[in-house]
């Protein structure tokens, strides 16, 4: 067994560290961090000391499903402690009784340097963090935060600048935003119209008093204002009429009411007008969104390595030679001057070329490799360039391209949801819950490619091509929902199951044996072609016909929403509120109609939740759905229907995807065997 040299302590086997280390001990940061990590991982390594500096390397690119499967597993016991970034510890919502903060500093995006700094931690940011312990509803006792601190020195500094200090400043929201885009945005919400205008309203906002007026004073400002004007105008974003008013085009809109930067949809606007009518490719749609304000801001990391030795700009050549795309424009200046390209233009083919493979289905633990990149970062990018790619529709339309070029662009953007290609994307469409990837490619070789041929083929059949009882059971459930109601599918979400990691670790070949076999998915069973079993049914005895259902709770659970059906309208509520809902339904099920609040398992949260649960269900359904829920003012709930018109079938509800609405069938049942 070794020993440290410098404290003569004995090291395991299975640690080892990574660094460099000056002639004065001090340590250095290195590069290929992920690949060192793999290779230990390897040879049996469990443990690896990195230098403090390469902390910025180990980021959170979680896929939902493994951060689903991180919560859970927090929340069950099953892990005791989790190790968090500190952006991820300010939005952590879990059962946490004790916080350690052992670092005064976090990782900041500097946007005008464009790069990652140090900086130090805030009051703010110290009360965030320490307020996840013990939060009231989530964990009972109370909580504690600890600080650890190299000395005592640093502890009463800490104290008093940290724990004790005075509130942060307030900063200036639009200090740091385009004059540009802020001059679209208030045209767009049409609370200005003339120049004037603009001016009076910004200098009279919060950033105008403290930031605007007293460092440029309103001439100076007064020609900013006129200066952004006429760079909207030059691109047709605005149109400036004779007696001085100003009306947003419907390009300028598309900006606004999608968030975007107005200089990525000028970028949008060119190419649009040069493409209208030429031949495009995949490839270059996604390069042209990477090289917009909008889609720089995708993090995905670009190695001093990687830029200098030029793989991606060869490789993306050799790809644009095969696509026989050498004449498009966007391609041109990579083409005539590869080794001129500046580090944002190669870090865009970058993440042109990764999702380009990605909608042509490549294996995700391949992409991982290859692009030095993770699973939930490409899941994120997939995301953000499906949003941008839409949009990029909605700007052809404006234009004036034929409805077949912008369905072709639409149909890029559904690609990057889903990372599939075009012959899968009917049923992909369906947002099955661990119909991911693989499985899709398995219906396909089965010959079953759209809804009608899924819904026809038997259960048998869907076993055989996937070889998974859970999944053909939610794709069966899928079909039935929407044969009786079918959903419009939003353009820009990200279902979950779909997302990079899922189709190839949920797989039998992954072969990735640290994760849970049910990757969050309810643990279904990986089985060989066979029959599905029917469940055990009793005799029926005759009975009068039962009038529909009013209220029925399904177990459709996507983007992170359970599904209810009422009158025939669906409406989509959070876990909580779906559990408040399946509460008060058992109590009228049941001998006792009346639900007491403290019977609701909401804690303190009992009377908010009510309130949120109707506001949701009028917003969804409308105001006749407020005399759903009575009250008799002593704090008992129950609901306006009779037994017979409510539907649960709590066997169903027990494997729901959700584990909220999990945890809450297993109370019921075991409070209902006591």
């Amino acid at each position: 067994m070794e020993r440290s040299a410098s404290t003569g302590n004995r090291l395991e086997a299975t640690s080892q560290s990574t660094g460099e280390i000056t002639l004065s001990a001090r340590g250095l940061p290195v590069g290929g961090i992920k690949e060192e990590l793999l290779a230990a991982r390897g040879v049996g390594i469990r443990e690896v000391i990195l230098p403090e500096q390469n902390e910025k390397n180990v980021n959170e690119d979680l896929t939902p499903e493994l951060r689903e499967i991180l919560e859970r597993g927090f929340r069950l016991g099953k892990i005791r402690v989790l190790v968090a970034t500190s952006t991820l510890a300010t939005g952590v919502n879990l059962p946490v009784k004790n916080v350690v903060i052992a670092k005064r500093w976090r990782w900041r995006y500097f946007r005008p340097l464009q790069k990652w700094i140090r900086a130090k931690l805030t009051t703010s940011e110290f009360e965030n963090m320490a307020g996840r312990a013990g939060r009231l509803g989530m964990a009972d006792g109370g909580g504690r935060a600890m600080l650890v601190t190299p000395s005592r020195w640093d502890q009463a500094n800490w104290m008093r600048d940290v724990v004790s200090g005075a509130p942060d400043e307030v900063e200036p929201t639009l200090k740091n935003q385009h004059l540009v885009e802020v001059v679209a945005n208030l045209l767009a919400s049409h609370l200005c119209g003339t120049e004037n205008q603009i001016t009076e309203f910004l200098l009279e906002s919060f950033t105008g008093a403290v930031y605007w007026r007293p460092s440029l004073g309103l001439p100076a400002f007064r020609g900013k204002v006129h200066e952004a004007v006429n760079e909207l105008a030059k691109h047709h974003l605005v149109t400036r009429h004779q007696d001085g008013t100003l009306t947003i085009s419907e390009v300028g809109r598309v900006a606004a009411l999608r968030g975007m930067s107005v200089r990525s949809v000028m970028t949008f606007s060119d190419w649009a007008t040069k493409a209208r009518l030429a031949d495009f490719t995949p490839l270059e749609v996604l390069f042209v969104a990477s090289l917009t304000p909008d889609g720089q801001q995708g993090l995905l990391k670009l190695s001093t390595a990687e830029h200098s030795r030029g793989d991606y700009v060869n490789r993306t050549i050799a790809v644009i030679r095969e696509l026989r795309a050498e004449r498009r424009p966007a391609f041109a200046y990579v083409i005539e001057n590869p080794d001129k390209l500046s580090y944002e233009r190669v870090k865009g083919l970058k993440k042109a070329l990764l999702l380009h493979e990605w909608i042509e289905e490549g294996k995700v633990e391949a992409l991982e490799r290859d692009h030095n990149v993770y699973a939930g970062a490409i899941h994120h990018l997939a995301t953000d360039f499906s949003w941008l790619v839409e949009a990029q529709a909605e700007i052809g339309e404006i234009l004036g391209w034929p409805v077949e070029r912008t369905q072709q662009l639409r149909q890029i953007a559904a690609r990057l949801r889903h990372g599939v290609r075009p012959d899968l994307l009917p049923l992909a469409r369906l947002d099955v819950p661990g119909l991911g990837r693989t499985y899709l490619r398995r219906l396909a070789d089965a010959g079953i490619l759209a809804a009608e041929q899924a819904r026809d083929a038997s259960a048998d059949t869907l076993l055989a091509a996937l070889r998974n009882r859970g999944v053909v059971a939610r794709l069966r459930g899928a079909l039935e929902l929407a044969q009786v109601l079918p959903l419009p599918l939003p353009a820009a979400a990200s279902p979950i199951g779909d997302s990079p990691a899922e189709s190839e670790r949920c797989a039998p070949e992954a072969h990735v044996d640290d994760l849970p076999k049910d990757c969050s998915l309810g643990a279904p069973e990986i089985l060989e072609p066979g029959v599905l079993e029917p469940a055990a049914a009793e005799p029926v005895q005759p009975t009068q016909p039962k009038r529909a259902p009013r209220l029925r709770f399904t177990r459709r659970y996507d983007r992170k929403r359970c599904w209810i059906e009422l009158d025939g309208k669906v409406a989509s509520l959070s876990p909580a509120l779906f559990v408040l809902l399946l509460r008060i339904a058992l109590g009228r099920l049941r001998s006792e109609a009346w639900v007491h609040k403290v019977d609701l398992g909401a804690k303190g949260y009992g009377w908010n939740l009510m309130s949120r649960l109707r506001k949701e269900l009028k917003r969804q359904l409308g105001d006749a759905v407020l005399a759903l829920i009575e009250n008799d003012g002593d704090g008992r709930y129950r609901l306006a229907l009779s037994a017979d018109e409510i539907e649960i079938v709590l066997a169903e509800l027990a494997e729901h995807l959700s584990h909220d609405v999990r945890d809450a069938v297993a109370d019921l049942n075991r409070a209902a065997a006591a």
